[in-house]
């Protein structure tokens, strides 16, 4: 899926949703992405992970996407865990902002797969 500024790609490993945002997150784009992402998920899976490895930037509007797209799943008892590793561009801002700690987080996506499935 094309969104201004970003990309966002889906795959489903078993019973979780893997997506991967390619791009940046901003007040232009952060509320279709949140719908996006809130849409591809089935009450029947067990949670999201959302890759942001290759998200190059990433504003308050951002940040307040990932904390209300963790809201809504948990409202629905689904996990979230954000992946982005210590070299990701935007892994700073992350954790300034409580995100890593507050979700739940992984180096990389295998590792947030496995933290899902307990």
């Amino acid at each position: 899926m094309n969104f201004p500024l970003a990309d966002l790609d889906f795959a489903v490993d078993d019973d979780v949703v893997v997506a991967r945002l390619i791009g940046e997150i901003d007040m232009s784009n952060a509320v279709e992405l949140g719908d996006a992402l809130a849409a591809r998920l089935k009450n029947a899976s067990r949670g999201l992970v959302l890759d942001l490895t290759e998200c190059e930037y990433l504003d308050s509007a951002g940040i307040r996407l990932l904390y209300e797209l963790h809201e809504r799943l948990r409202q629905r008892g689904l996990d979230l865990r954000v992946v982005a590793g210590p070299g990701a561009a935007i892994a700073p801002a992350l954790e300034v902002a409580g995100v890593l700690r507050a979700m739940g987080s992984a180096d990389n996506v295998e590792v947030a797969l496995s933290s899902l499935r307990g």
